[in-house]
């Protein structure tokens, strides 16, 4: 499910929802994960389970659901494996 105003260039979404004005650069995948609004994710980036609150940034390049001790460190990780990246962060930059 796509909000509108959101902006998804050559990009895989799958089993996902993402709110307002989203915008998602080309060669990124999405997986089983919900995006809240404004929310700017780069190129290449591969995003699995995981809540993204609003007015995150996330850089090029950028893996985030794949390993979750290393998303721990950086992240809230759920006993069921969703990373839940709060309001406002930039990661990877």
């Amino acid at each position: 499910m796509i909000a509108g105003g959101s902006y998804v260039r050559g990009s895989s979404i799958y089993r996902s929802v993402l709110g307002f004005r989203s915008n998602i650069a080309a060669g990124s995948v999405v997986s089983e994960s919900v995006i809240l609004g404004d929310v700017k994710i780069g190129a290449g980036c591969t995003i699995k389970r995981a809540i993204i609150d609003k007015n995150v940034e996330i850089a090029p390049g950028t893996v985030i659901g794949e390993d979750l001790e290393l998303d721990a460190k950086r992240f809230h990780v759920s006993p069921g494996g969703v990373v839940v990246i709060k309001k406002g962060t930039k990661v990877g930059f």
